[in-house]
């Protein structure tokens, strides 16, 4: 799942929206994006794998899930403030005319910046939220 989100992400994102879909042939050409892109990364996470060191594992699984979360935000945050080509169909707050059109690249660079500092750099907490504490008596 991992190799395969950010593809699928990625893929999703390459048509405008759709509506009123019921045709088999619009619904197949719809999700074969989708479905390319993650069988493309998935590929690549596959053969990754396979040279990768079995110790350093966990950092690949962070390194392509920073790269889904990434690849979603890349196209929905220039979308929910109306500086998106794609389709306006998820604006929140259209600040198109407000805001230049490089604003969307400070966006995308501060965005995958900060869930690649997240995801790889940070070092996880040798404790969790999760485990249950010492009973005490």
């Amino acid at each position: 799942m991992v190799g395969a989100f950010p593809g699928y992400i990625w893929g999703w994102f390459q048509l405008p929206d759709t509506k009123n879909v019921l045709d088999v042939q619009k619904i197949a050409t719809v999700y074969s994006y989708s479905l390319l892109g993650a069988l493309v990364t998935l590929s690549v996470y596959a053969i990754i794998k396979t040279v990768w060191p079995k110790h350093k594992q966990r950092l690949l699984v962070r390194l392509f899930a920073a790269l889904a979360v990434s690849s979603y935000y890349w196209f929905r945050l220039p979308q929910l403030i109306g500086l998106s080509n794609l389709d306006t169909n998820g604006v929140l707050i259209n600040l198109s005319n407000e805001l230049p059109l490089w604003t969307k690249y400070i966006l995308n660079l501060i965005s995958t910046s900060f869930f690649f500092w997240w995801f790889i750099l940070l070092q996880p907490s040798k404790k969790s939220w999760s485990v249950r504490p010492a009973f005490s008596q």
